[in-house]
């Protein structure tokens, strides 16, 4: 059985307010925790300096650098359920469209 996981990434309150966000997409992206790098979905970018760009960039668009930094959620299943790639990636889009509204 999968589960699902919400976390938000808090402002720093010492040095670069960002970097707990910066920090968060590098343990994300984390070759010993995805496989080598193998991830199912994502719409920010395919390398860590651009994901940081883009969160950047959304975050200049909207003038909100202060606060929370960004939202981490996490779907994950036992290995032992041999959850196939395309199934993993269909209940991501699932997910996404029924709780996020696809954005």
């Amino acid at each position: 059985m999968g589960i699902t996981k919400l976390m938000h990434i808090k402002e720093r309150s010492k040095g670069r307010m960002n970097q707990g966000m910066i920090n968060a997409i590098y343990y994300i992206t984390n070759p010993e925790k995805t496989d080598n790098k193998t991830l199912i979905g994502g719409n920010c970018g395919i390398n860590e300096e651009k994901i940081i760009r883009q969160f950047m960039d959304t975050k200049a668009a909207f003038d909100k650098f202060d606060g929370r930094q960004a939202y981490h959620y996490v779907i994950s299943f036992n290995p032992e359920e041999n959850v196939s790639a395309q199934l993993c990636y269909d209940i991501i889009s699932d997910f996404v469209e029924e709780y996020l509204n696809n954005e």
